[in-house]
């Protein structure tokens, strides 16, 4: 893939209409390409110039979130860190904005970093929206530890009230607490752990029920939910 057909396969991307067709072609063929060339890239040190937009979700939905992590906290070229290392105040437009071509590189392009923004909330803390009932009424809350990361904590200000998640992770020991927001529902999406024990504000979960592992995933524990105020513990 060169980055003529990448540039276009995560505009294609941009350009669906949904976000159910979205999370869909970021499991397309040509993004399980990209992520297997991303690879090979990242471990290299190579040329990433074309990848920004979309670059942190198709890589999730692809089952290489710890490459994210790895672009999002690494100081090493490829990554924003890169940036600040070499005095950057604003964010440039490709990756190696200090050594491109002036005339097609802009130096404060916010676009590079709104993937990240995005990949934070989503997926790092959880909190997603549901494309099939818009503006937070249904709720999609599915965490992604990753790395050594060991804690996450988000707010959103919703139309219907504030939606939090904040976990927190130690060895094999997930906690997490989220809230609800009043006249809504969530698809809450629990990291299941070695031992395979789940409570709710200390009572134990039917782990029987809602089981499921997939792709770019541990195994989870699907709950549909209303509102209010939960804290599960996953062991």
């Amino acid at each position: 893939m060169n980055c003529v057909e990448l540039q276009e396969s995560l505009a294609e991307v941009e350009d669906a209409n949904s976000l159910e067709q979205r999370a869909h072609l970021r499991a397309c063929p040509a993004c399980t390409a990209l992520v297997r060339e991303l690879d090979l890239i990242i471990a290299a040190a190579g040329e990433l110039q074309a990848a920004g937009w979309q670059l942190e979700r198709v890589l999730s939905d692809n089952g290489r979130a710890d490459l994210c992590y790895t672009i999002a906290s690494q100081k090493d070229y490829p990554s924003w860190g890169y940036m600040v290392e070499q005095g950057a105040t604003t964010i440039w437009e490709l990756w190696n904005g200090n050594t491109a071509d002036p005339t097609m590189n802009s130096g404060n392009h916010v676009m590079l970093i709104g993937d990240l923004v995005v990949w934070f909330y989503e997926y790092l803390a959880g909190i997603a929206p549901d494309d099939a009932q818009p503006g937070f009424k249904h709720i999609i809350m599915r965490p992604t530890p990753v790395g050594d990361l060991t804690f996450v904590k988000a707010t959103h200000n919703s139309p219907y009230g504030l939606i939090s998640s904040e976990w927190h992770r130690d060895g094999n020991k997930f906690d997490w607490q989220i809230e609800i927001p009043a006249n809504t529902t969530a698809m809450v999406y629990i990291p299941m752990m070695p031992k395979g024990r789940v409570t709710e504000s200390g009572k134990p979960v039917d782990v029987t029920k809602g089981f499921k592992s997939g792709l770019g995933l541990s195994s989870v524990l699907v709950r549909e939910l209303g509102s209010g105020k939960y804290h599960f513990v996953s062991e």
